[in-house]
Order: structure tokens, then C-alpha cells, then sequence
């Protein structure tokens, strides 16, 4: 992903996903990710939370744990306004 890429997504994500909701990403270490102003930015909008992966050999274990926590964060507040 670009240096223009990222910003955009995030950009994007910002716009269409409702305010009210709190915004995950997993990435991988790739220095774009973690630019000055991709840092700034993200420090302006305090729903988006960026998780990074340790590195390869850990990537599938951190993505599972991460995937789980989301599921579960997801079905108590299913459950919770249901």
C-alpha cells in the first residue's frame, strides 16, 4: 500500500462506517502505516485503533487472538441491545 493509499482508506472507513462506532485495524509493521501524519491523523479520531502484528512468525496467532476479541466484543453487544 502506497503512502496515499492508507490515508484514503482511513479516509474512507471515516466516512461511511456511522460515527458511533469504534474502528479496529490489524496491519503489519510497514512503515507507511506508522507516518508522522498517518500518526497525527489517527490521534484526531480517538474510534480508530491500530493493532500491529509482531511479525511474521506470530502474524497468525495475533490475527486469531484479535479475530476472537472482536467476535466476542461483537456478540455481548449483539446480545446486550437484542
Amino acid at each position: 500500500m502506497s503512502k496515499g493509499e492508507f490515508p484514503s482508506l482511513l479516509k474512507h472507513l471515516d466516512a461511511n462506517i456511522p460515527g458511533d462506532l469504534e474502528l479496529h485495524l490489524i496491519a503489519d509493521n510497514y512503515p507507511n502505516y506508522k507516518h508522522p501524519k498517518v500518526k497525527a491523523w489517527l490521534a484526531s479520531d480517538r474510534r480508530f485503533h491500530l493493532h500491529f502484528t509482531a511479525g511474521p512468525r506470530y502474524k497468525s496467532n495475533e490475527f486469531s487472538g484479535a479475530r476472537s476479541r472482536c467476535w466476542r466484543r461483537l456478540e455481548s453487544s449483539s446480545q446486550a441491545s437484542g
